[in-house]
């Protein structure tokens, strides 16, 4: 980040939370959380020059989290 920049979070800063908190099995690969972490990008006028499509603002990362949750619930637990 540059001094006065809001924080944000990257796609491999939140690759490796779910790395760190064993996220991925056989039923949640990183291609799910690629695709949470893109479905909750908001749409951006400019998506070409700027790099706001890379950078996830706080209540962005909420709902990456909520669509990571809800993924990994339907998945049915071995008994």
């Amino acid at each position: 980040m540059k001094p006065g920049q809001k924080p944000f979070m990257c796609l491999d800063e939140l690759s490796e939370i779910c790395r760190l908190l064993n996220i991925y099995e056989w039923d949640f690969a990183e291609k799910d959380m690629q695709l949470a972490f893109n479905l909750s990008m908001m749409t951006q006028v400019d998506e070409i020059s700027q790099n706001r499509t890379f950078e996830m603002a706080f209540i962005e990362f909420l709902e990456a989290c909520a669509r990571i949750s809800e993924k990994k619930s339907l998945n049915p637990h071995g008994n």
